[in-house]
């Protein structure tokens, strides 16, 4: 147990262990991190790896990569207290921490300057002392080892470290850009790695959640020479993982990591939120090739006839416009949808090849039928002239979708909808085959502009009920009128 009174000299910090014993240590470091809500006792997940990094320092291994899901203390230990005490260890040791931005490897930083400037560690470790160089990228000991918070994005020219430690390389939202996982994969291997001031003894540390079967975890192990720890969510299968002193932790097929944290029904719920694609990669530590359909049409469902207009919670037209109108130019698309609940109505699909006037004469025919109608209109290429004509000709707000993902990227996020049968098309509309099969088709298929419409007035829709649950109000204009928004009904 770690003392709950305000005063712990050196002999009681070497009672506890901190500076032997790497398990006593991470208790006392999530203390510090966590306070009253830190544990008591190690969590068996976090025993496991806490066992990896004591191998680690031992030299037992010098390539490990960890596989957990999110919000289940990787970073507090794997980076936060694995540095404060391999400095502890080490005074003198060069470290580089390295994400996916700046940002998060200098919070990360910050938490373990917390860890260091604590009295417990003081008192643990009374040669490690932060020096006076101290910035939000870099600390440096009085012993001279250094601590060098960076980005994969950022320089690592003249650098050199004793031990690498990469936490989140991508983000979540860049996992479907391959051009965005090659050149972090490309990273690591031709800058990173190389940064090492001993090859043969320096350490690298990769801590992630699964996210392709190409990202960086996926491109490393195909190299081979890394230990691996996956602990996902819930077991796929029976497995045991192995501890020092001959001790082992076995799991079941269907444990959960902690079920005062995640419990059965929240998994449930979990699992449906995400949908199965994020759920098996980022909490199951399972990636999955990509087969068959992108998006899962199998789940879209028919309605006969559509709700009175009034009785939407919020009724979107998403646009995707065409700059020319020759018959090898890309189609001008609208795809008007209204949401009730979880529940999406396609209601209207137009897609043809038209002039600048015509698209603007079809976006005001729309808002006139369609009361309190969101326009949404992708922030790119001709949807610029046609939002500010709009405003200026009509006195409308059409919003400016942002365009800086992928269109894998930004369709990926209605998945979970798809996933769910949330999605209805008209049982009967002359428009409904073309539009079904582009989803089908989708990415591959030769023109995307339905997909790219729908995944446009969607994406505002589901912002905006997140807005309305959270009593914040949209940055863009809201149309006139007395509809109810998306979450007022259920």
């Amino acid at each position: 147990m770690i003392p709950r009174g305000e005063r712990i000299d050196e002999g009681e910090a070497i009672a506890l262990g901190m500076r032997e014993d790497f398990d006593v240590f991470t208790l006392a470091s999530l203390r510090i991190q966590l306070g009253h809500r830190a544990p008591t006792a190690l969590p068996w997940h976090v025993a496991v790896m806490a066992d990896k990094i004591a191998q680690l320092h031992r030299g037992d291994i010098r390539r490990l990569i960890v596989n957990v899901p999110p919000r289940h203390l990787k970073s507090l230990v794997m980076t936060v207290t694995h540095i404060a005490w391999w400095l502890g260890q080490h005074p003198a040791a060069s470290i580089m921490l390295v994400c996916y931005g700046q940002a998060l490897a200098e919070d990360l930083l910050r938490r373990v300057k917390d860890v260091m400037n604590h009295r417990w560690y003081q008192a643990a470790f009374p040669h490690t002392r932060i020096g006076r160089r101290n910035r939000a990228a870099c600390v440096e000991t009085t012993a001279g080892g250094r601590i060098f918070a960076t980005s994969l994005t950022g320089t690592f020219t003249g650098m050199g470290a004793d031990l690498i430690v990469i936490d989140d390389p991508l983000k979540a939202q860049e996992a479907l850009s391959e051009a965005r996982r090659s050149r972090v994969n490309h990273t690591v291997d031709e800058g990173l790695l190389s940064r090492l001031n001993d090859p043969g003894e320096g350490r690298v540390v990769v801590v992630m959640q699964r996210l392709h079967e190409d990202d960086l975890t996926g491109h490393l192990l195909r190299r081979g020479g890394w230990d691996h720890v996956v602990i996902p969510l819930v077991a796929m299968e029976s497995a045991v993982y192995r501890r020092e002193a001959n001790a082992s932790i076995r799991r079941l097929s269907g444990h959960i990591i902690d079920t005062t944290r995640t419990p059965r029904p929240v998994v449930a719920e979990l699992r449906q939120s995400v949908g199965g694609m994020v759920f098996t990669s980022q909490y199951q530590q399972d990636p999955q090739p990509a087969a068959g359909l992108f998006l899962p049409t199998a789940n879209l469902r028919e309605y006969s006839a559509p709700l009175a207009l009034a009785e939407y919670d919020a009724i979107a037209v998403g646009c995707d416009t065409a700059i020319a109108v020759g018959e090898h130019n890309d189609y001008t698309a609208c795809v008007v949808i209204g949401m009730r609940g979880h529940h999406i109505h396609i209601l209207d699909v137009i897609r043809d090849r038209m002039s600048f006037n015509e698209q603007l004469l079809l976006l005001r025919q729309l808002f006139l039928a369609y009361p309190d109608l969101y326009v949404v209109i992708e922030h790119a290429g001709q949807g610029i002239p046609i939002a500010q004509e709009l405003r200026r000709e009509f006195g409308m707000a059409p919003i400016l979708a942002p365009v800086s993902l992928s269109k894998e990227q930004r369709a990926a996020s209605i998945i979970p909808q798809l996933e769910n049968g949330y999605v209805f098309v008209p049982a009967v509309a002359e428009w409904k085959e073309a539009f079904v099969n582009e989803l089908r088709g989708f990415p591959h298929g030769h023109h995307d502009d339905q997909v790219d419409a729908l995944v446009h007035a969607l994406r505002y829709l589901n912002r905006l009920n997140r807005l309305e649950r959270s009593n914040q109000r949209p940055t863009a204009s809201r149309p006139q009128g007395g509809r109810r928004r998306p979450g007022n009904r259920r």
